[in-house]
């Protein structure tokens, strides 16, 4: 195994901000590298189109690692590797978080691999750093469950440890499903509940929005039918 270096490479949100999110020296690796593990090979093939790499696409090894990926599988490709470094190039936003890199990551731990995190773009953080909340203690928890039932569930926990812990929760939910998972929001949650909705993050439709369920039960539903956005609550 030549494996020395793995690379953590986030991807830009929105396809049309043209890489200009990401640090000179994430776009150097994304233009320079010729191995990547990646969750879509259409996604890592446009990202590293755009950088204009210095290697033609054709040429470049993509290993796809996705949800059902194990470590035994990575562990695989890291035996026919034949170059020292890789990347590990995130669908959007940066690998690892909400991303299935994670086990990618870990392997290379085990395996003394180093990793090297570069600058880009988390919605998770943006969307936090704009909503006004709570900064300094919260919880990001994934996509809740698709069960009406069970995600009700989800969120009156979350409510409570907002109000037990003063934190700010964070989730995020498949985006044809984000008007119905609002509905749920207003429902389940006081007049009194800060809720934010950050849709489009870095795109040219962006929508940042916190306010009150009670001001939010006053309007109409926002316009994030088929958009990725992350919510965020604090009780």
């Amino acid at each position: 195994m030549k494996l020395k270096r793995i690379y953590l490479l986030p991807n830009e949100l929105h396809e049309n901000t043209l890489l200009e999110n990401l640090s000179p020296l994430a776009v150097q690796k994304i233009k320079t590298l010729t191995a990547f593990f990646t969750e879509s090979e259409k996604m890592a093939r446009r990202c590293i189109a755009k950088t204009k790499p210095e290697h033609t696409i054709d040429s470049i090894s993509l290993y796809v690692v996705d949800k059902d990926t194990t470590s035994a599988q990575v562990e695989g490709f890291f035996k026919t590797m034949d170059q020292e470094e890789a990347g590990i190039l995130s669908d959007a936003g940066c690998p690892g978080i909400a991303d299935p890199g994670a086990v990618v990551v870990a392997l290379a731990h085990r395996k003394g691999i180093a990793v090297i995190p570069m600058v880009g773009p988390s919605s998770i953080l943006l969307a936090l750093m704009a909503s006004g909340m709570n900064g300094q203690s919260f919880c990001f928890h994934g996509y809740l469950p698709i069960d009406h039932s069970k995600r009700i569930k989800s969120i009156k926990q979350m409510v409570n440890d907002s109000i037990k812990n003063k934190s700010t929760q964070l989730f995020i939910e498949t985006p044809y499903r984000n008007v119905a998972l609002w509905k749920d929001l207003l429902e389940q949650c006081s007049a009194e509940t800060a809720l934010c909705i950050a849709a489009d993050i870095t795109g040219p439709d962006q929508f940042i929005k916190t306010q009150s369920v009670a001001a939010w039960r006053k309007l109409p539903a926002p316009d994030i039918h088929k958009k990725p956005a992350i919510f965020l609550l604090l009780a």
